[in-house]
């Protein structure tokens, strides 16, 4: 069972999208990097025409339980860019 605790989860989700931000800040267009976050979740963010935008990917998604259909949607999400740590 998974319980949302708004206040504290969404502080905990802003802390990594900043932590992400100041890090993709200085990167150049075209790269991208990754952000380990709580319980094997991964923020992914990308750099590109200076703009930052990112794609969560819980441990669950990964296939280990059957669906990988969102690594799919990852791989495009990637797609084209260099990994940047």
């Amino acid at each position: 069972m998974f319980i949302y605790n708004k206040t504290l989860d969404d502080t905990i989700f802003v802390t990594f999208i900043n932590k992400a931000l100041d890090e993709m800040q200085d990167k150049q267009n075209g790269t991208f990097s990754s952000i380990p976050m709580e319980m094997g979740s991964t923020l992914f963010v990308k750099k590109e025409n200076n703009k930052i935008t990112g794609f969560f990917m819980n441990s669950y998604d990964w296939g280990q339980y059957g669906d990988d259909s969102i690594k799919n949607e990852w791989k495009k999400f990637i797609s084209g860019f260099e990994y940047n740590e």
